[in-house]
């Protein structure tokens, strides 16, 4: 991921140099989510702070002293040792075939990245048995398992499917040899933040850096046409490297209009069976997440509070390794996004981790989601599937069901890709069409047939299991969008980007189920039952298996929406053709 303190692409291609900017502040005092930005390529490391949320990023160090006896242990090994090195020697190398740039369409080719450039890169890992984690977060999900809703610790996950700590040490070791500094590791021992010039990544990766412009919106991206390469050891540990390229732009699917929007008194009402909207408050506070690429202020969502007398926790700003380079893109978004959740759940904590627009950013971002231990997380931003390398999407996907083993409802928007992209021809938005996300279209009127968006099929992830028993075996086998959707006939009020207006599309939408899925975990809470978690088996087991269309699975029963305005599960869209 290219950090904005030591590179601004547009400006390096044009002969502008090398920009920089200061530390991202906010009124809110946000807490730093992994390294503060470095300073120069070459110049030391500033000093991290604590992790606010109490779980201290983990720290490995080699061990250097050995115990009485392991000289014997050494001599023994030793016979054996230039067999091993021979092997390694003749051991073809680890390449990652599709971690390469997604055609570039139309851009044009403007030339080489400048060597100092600085780049932070967010090294994914393979899951040690990673079939027995694919059956583990099944039967997880799968309320007719005896396994349903037994999740994992954050230990108990890096301990059983997490690298070990003398693995991630030889990739330390071998990056910091080539010049990388080690930004992270993460908790599940799967995500390795690492930073270094395009020259040492050029080299260490065995590739080339290009940049070119986009002809719609006149950005410069930079990425590599060629596979990475690296060493059969460590390079087997190495699922995807994520900030490669900056081609993909997620965009928030938020639209605005007009000040006629609907209160949070009448969105309770359309959505009143959600428990903490009606003050039932007897179990803990929810929590809610939202994974976003930009900022927010906070006097926009006090006045809004204000308005409507909510006694709503202010929300938390948490910056992902530093932050957005341009926090007030997307600004008005976040800030519908918040209001919404507030306004249907207001007892809800929400906690708004802003990273930069990026891979890296991303993969990091939903790292930090799980790190905190927030059951429920969203996101109102996507990119179309073409605009992103496979093995990109399958790093997050990895990341994601760390999440789902451990019992985290992930929702984003499933806009189609053309409503959201610059040179895209349309595809569906990822991180939607990923099987461990519930995939939130938006309608006008759903149960009437009306207009709803992001119906469509995954180009990369298979059909999962529960559609599959629930919905019927589609006849591509893709993964099928969207899982539910919310009729938004009238969206809500907000106040976003200093002024009155009314939120609408998938991103409300998204925040709505959110806020729902909020609610039942306290309800479930409250009666000691397990949270939700991935939603859609559980949903779709309870409504398509009962014939229901309409409604919210609520602990000790279910409880249908007013259908002119609440949100609904839907049935995937059947494409044939």
């Amino acid at each position: 991921m290219p950090r904005a303190d030591a590179f601004r692409l547009r400006d390096a291609v044009v002969g502008g140099g090398l920009d920089s900017r200061p530390h991202a502040t906010h009124p809110s005092a946000p807490v730093a989510c992994g390294p503060p930005r470095l300073g120069t390529p070459h110049g030391p490391a500033v000093p991290r702070r604590a992790d606010p949320a109490g779980r201290n990023p983990v720290r490995l160090r080699p061990v250097a002293r050995l115990k009485a006896g392991a000289f014997a242990v050494l001599v023994a090994l030793s016979a054996v040792l230039p067999a091993a090195h021979a092997a390694e020697l003749t051991a073809p190398p680890r390449v990652l075939r599709d971690d390469v740039l997604p055609g570039t369409g139309r851009a044009q080719h403007l030339g080489h990245l400048p060597h100092r450039a600085y780049l932070r890169l967010a090294f994914t890992l393979a899951a040690r048995d990673r079939a027995d984690l694919d059956t583990y977060v099944a039967e997880v999900d799968d309320p007719d398992s005896p396994r349903y809703r037994q999740y994992l610790r954050g230990s108990q996950f890096a301990a059983r499917y997490g690298r070990t700590v003398a693995e991630i040490e030889r990739l330390r070791a071998y990056l910091e040899g080539n010049g990388f500094h080690i930004d992270d590791v993460h908790s599940g021992r799967l995500v390795v933040d690492a930073s270094a010039s395009a020259a040492d990544v050029e080299r260490t990766l065995g590739i080339r850096l290009d940049t070119w412009r986009d002809p719609a919106s006149g950005r410069v991206f930079y990425g590599n046409a060629t596979p990475p390469e690296l060493p059969a050891d460590p390079g087997y540990l190495v699922a995807d490297i994520a900030g490669l390229t900056d081609r993909a732009v997620r965009r928030p699917t938020v639209s605005f209009g007009g000040a006629d929007g609907l209160t949070p008194a009448q969105l309770r009402d359309a959505q009143g069976s959600v428990s903490n909207t009606r003050g039932d408050r007897s179990g803990p506070r929810p929590r809610v997440a939202l994974a976003e690429f930009a900022g927010f202020r906070p006097q926009d969502v006090a006045a809004y509070d204000r308005r409507f007398a909510l006694a709503s926790p202010a929300p938390e700003l948490r910056l992902v390794d530093g932050g957005p380079v341009d926090g007030d893109a997307g600004r008005a978004a976040v800030e519908a996004e918040i209001e919404t959740v507030q306004a249907v759940a207001p007892d809800t904590a929400t906690v708004v981790f802003s990273a930069e627009n990026s891979a890296a950013g991303e993969v990091d971002a939903w790292q930090s989601v799980i790190d905190a231990g927030i059951p429920v997380a969203m996101t109102g931003w996507g990119a179309p599937e073409e605009q992103r390398t496979g093995s990109g999407m399958r790093a997050i996907d990895l990341v994601l069901e760390e999440g789902a083993a451990e019992g985290v409802g992930f929702y984003a928007p499933a806009d189609h890709g053309s409503e959201a992209s610059d040179d895209s021809g349309g595809g569906v938005l990822f991180p939607a069409s990923d099987p461990h996300v519930t995939a939130v279209g938006a309608a006008d009127d759903a149960a009437t047939g009306g207009t709803e968006s992001g119906r469509g099929r995954s180009a990369v992830f298979a059909q999962p299991w529960w559609q599959a028993r629930w919905v019927g075996v589609d006849p591509y086998g893709r993964r099928e969008v969207p899982d539910v959707t919310a009729r938004v006939v009238r969206g809500p009020v907000v106040h976003a980007d200093g002024r009155w207006r009314t939120a609408g599309g998938t991103g409300v939408a998204t925040a709505l189920w959110t806020a729902l899925a909020a609610g039942y975990d306290q309800r479930a809470a409250s009666l000691q039952q397990p949270r939700l978690g991935f939603a859609p088996p559980t949903l779709y087991r309870f409504t398509l298996g009962r014939g229901a269309v309409a409604g919210v699975l609520q602990a000790g029963g279910w409880v249908p929406f007013d259908g002119a305005r609440a949100a609904a599960p839907s049935r995937p869209n059947r494409l044939h053709g």
